[in-house]
């Protein structure tokens, strides 16, 4: 559209957006032996048993949240909102007390990477039910004030 080619000052009719997308399927999860195996020690003089265990399999990779938005850059700490294998929305945050390796790769890290790190504290759930947050309670509370008047 015109418009968009006198706003942006270019010759095309189009503009790069970003966008996410799900991909869903029928049926149950895979069931991950993952978990199993990282409470057992790996003592194995086989060279293949030890790159099998050290490279992850595809269903462990469907239990790292996903990162739905940008990160969020502290001075100190990160924050990631993240959709975690529960189904929920999360908001992790990251200190650098939390380590090195994990720090970096939060600051590091893009909207739509795995995130297989955890957080040190439990995640935020974020409530999708439909009820607001904290400002639209202030608003609420201004336009019960001015209905009052």
């Amino acid at each position: 559209p015109k418009f968009l080619k006198d706003t942006k000052h270019s010759n095309k009719s189009e503009e790069d957006a970003k966008f996410s997308y799900v991909i869903i399927k029928r049926g149950l999860r895979p069931n991950s032996n993952h978990s199993n195996l990282t409470n057992q020690p790996i003592i194995s003089s086989n060279l293949n048993d030890l790159q099998s265990h050290q490279n992850p399999t595809p269903t462990s990779l469907l239990q790292w949240p996903r990162i739905i938005l940008p990160p969020h850059k502290c001075k100190g700490h990160v924050i990631l909102d993240v959709c975690s294998n529960s189904g929920n929305i999360e908001r992790l945050i990251i200190p650098k007390s939390q380590g090195k390796q994990d720090y970096y790769d939060a600051r590091k890290s893009f909207w739509g990477d795995s995130w297989p790190h955890g957080s040190k504290k439990p995640g935020l759930i974020k409530n999708l039910d439909g009820n607001k947050s904290r400002g639209d309670r202030r608003r609420k509370k201004k336009e019960f004030q001015l209905d009052q008047n």
